[in-house]
């Protein structure tokens, strides 16, 4: 292990060195606080720090606070040599961030043994941290995945507009979303939000949106597979969310549920068939006015097998703007624990109507983003959006 000495004293500065050069580490020696801080800079590779506490021009507490206030990777386990014992002294050494001390004049095995502590933790430190690489590459990697599963950019469809906004509020998220098409005259649009937070909830939507893919086969969510031409049937939004109640159960979920609106869209009519498990009610935009739909549906899904879902169809007409969002854009909170809320979602929508669909998204996240300040988002967000031309 690299070790760094700070000793003005001479004696007590070789008979370490000699020590420690035997037991099988390697030494830097400084013989003032400033020589050892300026080493310390320099080194990366320091991993154990053993300082005096009295030098000359920076003596050992001042020189461990920049230690623990220096910004580097890996912890440095730092021991401080006094004839200091008052307990008031040991203290104000802890305090600084000393993690050990020794009294002078030192007792070779006395140091021996503090020594391979500080080695044990530091190995430790280091083991976690790889660890904690490992983990986070893992999670980078999942994130990815996730994020494959929404759409790639907001489909094309002549007479209407979509966009959409995902924000995790950790690197893999509980939200899930997605806008596609069904077939030539019918959109799918859905916002799920399983609760809590980290892997599993994550495992969970992704699962959620697999099983929400449009494909038909004869057990499909979303398109069932018939004999008879087009060969599939789409399954009325009431059905989607009683089959995935049935499907995900909290039981078989390590105790999640989950959330949801889903929505199909006759492009023709303009008709849109909405039912929710739970979750917030979509927000129209009309003539300068917002309004919270009123949206059949249910409970969140995975509590009761047996839940009945109901739906609710709207008739939307040129210039509505509908959005589908999850809780953490309304529930996004302040320093002092004010939340986003409905009414500010609402006059905010209504505020950047005038302006492109994309705009009006990340202006009103902008806002979301002033209000919590450093705080930053608590739960992840996610906002679809729907413009009729």
């Amino acid at each position: 292990m690299r070790v760094l000495v700070a000793e003005d004293d001479l004696v007590s500065e070789r008979l370490l060195t000699h020590l420690l050069i035997k037991w099988g580490h390697e030494v830097i020696v400084a013989r003032s606080g400033r020589e050892a801080w300026e080493a310390f800079e320099r080194d990366e590779d320091i991993q154990l720090v053993i300082s005096d506490w009295m030098m000359p021009e920076l003596d050992g507490i001042e020189f461990v606070r920049r230690v623990r206030a220096a910004a580097r990777p890996g912890y440095v386990y730092f021991i401080l040599l006094t004839a200091k014992t008052q307990r008031e002294d040991l203290l104000t050494g802890m305090e600084a961030g000393a993690d050990d001390f020794i009294t002078k004049p030192f007792d070779a095995a006395e140091l021996r043994v503090r020594l391979g502590a500080g080695e044990r933790i530091v190995r430790l430190e280091h083991a976690l941290a790889e660890q904690n690489r490992r983990m986070r590459r893992d999670l980078e990697a999942a994130a990815a995945i996730q994020r494959s599963l929404l759409p790639p950019a907001p489909p094309e469809v002549a007479g209407y507009r979509f966009a959409w906004r995902f924000l995790p509020c950790d690197l893999v998220a509980g939200d899930i979303l997605c806008v596609h098409r069904l077939d030539e005259s019918t959109m799918a649009l859905y916002v799920l939000d399983v609760s809590g937070h980290g892997v599993p909830a994550a495992m969970l939507s992704v699962a959620l949106s697999r099983a929400l893919e449009p494909m038909p086969v004869r057990d499909g969510l979303v398109k069932r597979w018939t004999s008879e031409p087009p060969h599939y049937l789409i399954a009325e939004p009431r059905e989607v969310l009683g089959e995935l109640n049935q499907r995900f159960p909290m039981a078989s979920q390590g105790n999640l549920y989950h959330t949801g609106i889903y929505a199909t869209l006759d492009l023709a009519s303009r008709r849109i068939t909405m039912s929710r498990s739970g979750h917030p009610l979509p927000l129209l935009i009309r003539g300068g006015c917002g309004e919270f739909l009123a949206v059949d549906g249910g409970l969140p899904a995975g509590m009761y097998p047996e839940m009945d879902y109901g739906q609710t169809t709207c008739q939307l007409q040129s210039g509505d703007r509908l959005y589908l969002y999850s809780d953490g854009l309304t529930e996004a909170m302040d320093a002092r624990g004010e939340m986003f809320g409905e009414e500010q979602l609402a006059a905010a929508m209504t505020e950047f109507a005038g302006q492109p669909l994309e705009e009006t998204l990340s202006e009103v996240l902008r806002r979301v983003h002033a209000m919590t300040g450093e705080e930053g988002l608590s739960d992840d967000v996610t906002l679809l959006a729907l413009e009729v031309l």
